[in-house]
């Protein structure tokens, strides 16, 4: 083994590096907080990134008074009792793990783990409350931002994957049923299906501002086919 440094482990001819930063505006890790973590597998003798393969990753604290040969021989073991998803021996963070965003019948979305199971039953890892139930939903290119249409509040909902919190609500005209996002992540639209087919149509909000720039009025019954594919510029 060849430790080119405290983020940087070499072996058998592969080079993984990692790094791990704060999320938001805090300046460094701290115990409790966000962080995003990243993972480079590379071949040691070239740099070149390697093709093809499926790592796994897990966090896990070290046992105090191990030496290196009984750590690794450990850290084997651990890996081996991961692989097998048993309730009783989880590690502290699994990186390879998931997590879906289930949109309810009342107004909030319930977040499951579908790795950990008890009796047959999914983990549900977090609720996130809602002004009203949801409709239709998109999420960024990095599945870091979902957005979801709230109808009866004439909304939609910004969460954030990273904290499964809600972000924020973005004025979205009358009844936003359905949403699309364009492949640039600028634009964001939304069909709107209003009683009165004055507010019946499609409105358009900026994907970085999260501002209203346009209301496109189509009439009734037109926004439930609404796939934009080529990003288009507003004029």
């Amino acid at each position: 083994m060849d430790l080119d440094g405290a983020h940087r482990l070499s072996r058998d001819g592969i080079t993984v590096e990692f790094e791990a930063r704060p999320l938001g505006a805090a300046g460094a890790l701290s115990e409790g907080g966000f962080a995003s973590v990243r993972f480079k597998v590379t071949e040691q003798n070239t740099g070149q990134p390697l093709s093809g393969m499926s790592p796994g990753a897990w966090i896990d604290p070290a046992r105090a008074g191990e030496v290196a040969s009984e750590r690794d021989k450990s850290c084997k073991a651990r890996v081996g009792l991961f692989l097998k998803s048993s309730i009783g021996a989880r590690p502290l963070l699994d990186l390879n793990s998931y997590f879906l965003l289930v949109l309810n019948k009342d107004a909030s979305l319930t977040v499951i783990d579908p790795s950990v199971s008890v009796g047959g039953v999914t983990s549900t890892l977090a609720r996130i409350e809602l002004p009203q139930p949801p409709m239709d939903w998109v999420a960024s290119a990095d599945d870091k931002r979902v957005f979801v249409t709230l109808p009866g509040a004439d909304q939609v909902a910004l969460v954030n994957t990273e904290t499964f919190q809600l972000a924020g609500l973005l004025a979205a005209g009358k009844q936003p049923v359905r949403i699309a996002m364009q492949p640039d992540q600028r634009l964001l639209w939304v069909g709107n299906n209003a009683v009165d087919v004055r507010h019946s149509g499609v409105t358009v909000i900026d994907g970085q501002t999260h501002k209203t720039l346009k209301f496109i009025p189509t009439g009734a019954g037109t926004t439930n086919r609404l796939q934009p594919g080529l990003a288009l510029r507003l004029c």
